[in-house]
């Protein structure tokens, strides 16, 4: 509340998610003839959030000495300006029909087997077995495969495994990790339209769902 309430003027409630700002009104408070309302018992009830997301940084409650407000009405208050800074969080985007154009660069088809090795001791077990070899080491021949979280960038040179959108940016040649969840074929073309060279599709696709991206991919690009 940012102003103080005086016998016959109407109970304000505003909130500010930092974002958005929302004034929310109930009825006239009345001079009290017994117990006035104090701060106190206004904070305990604005302060019942538990079935929403929010929780005030700051509360600033002014109020005359002498008002008295009854608490459902600060209860209604509460109800009613959350209700409104819901709706004005939970914008609608107008979206407008155009066509749909991605350039993409034409891939041939391959079959190639590839593993992830995390101990450079199995390096000499598979590297004759496999084409591609992921691995989070420094071993010659691999690709190296980057944490899903990067605080500070390092400098490579060859092909890596990149499990965050950052990295796209980062480095020339990428090929994509399971924890980005591609799971359609627009992720796939606009992937591929950034320069990435392999995508790891989500673990939850199945044999079938896999089939029908690929050939909306090829239908599409």
């Amino acid at each position: 509340m940012k102003k103080l309430l005086k016998n016959l003027e109407k109970l304000l409630l505003i909130l500010d998610d930092g974002n958005n700002i929302v004034h929310g009104y109930g009825n006239m408070v009345t001079s009290a003839n017994n117990k006035p309302t104090t701060k106190e018992e206004v904070m305990a009830k604005l302060n019942k959030l538990g079935d929403t997301v929010y929780k005030f940084n700051n509360l600033d409650i002014l109020i005359d000495p002498m008002t008295f407000i009854p608490l459902s009405e600060i209860n209604e208050l509460r109800r009613k300006t959350i209700y409104m800074l819901n709706n004005k969080r939970l914008y609608k985007t107008k979206f407008r029909r155009e066509e749909y154009k991605i350039l993409v660069p034409d891939f041939k088809k391959e079959k190639l087997k590839a593993c992830y090795i995390s101990d450079i001791n199995k390096y000499e077990g598979v590297k004759d077995k496999y084409d591609i070899i992921y691995t989070d080491k420094e071993i010659p021949n691999t690709i190296m495969k980057l944490p899903k979280v990067i605080e500070k960038y390092s400098k490579y040179d060859s092909p890596v495994m990149i499990g965050e959108v950052g990295g796209l940016k980062k480095y020339k040649e990428v090929y994509t990790d399971v924890s980005l969840n591609v799971v359609n074929s627009y992720t796939v073309a606009f992937l591929h339209s950034l320069g990435v060279k392999r995508i790891t599709l989500s673990y939850e696709l199945n044999k079938e769902q896999i089939q029908e991206l690929l050939k909306s991919y090829y239908d599409r690009y």
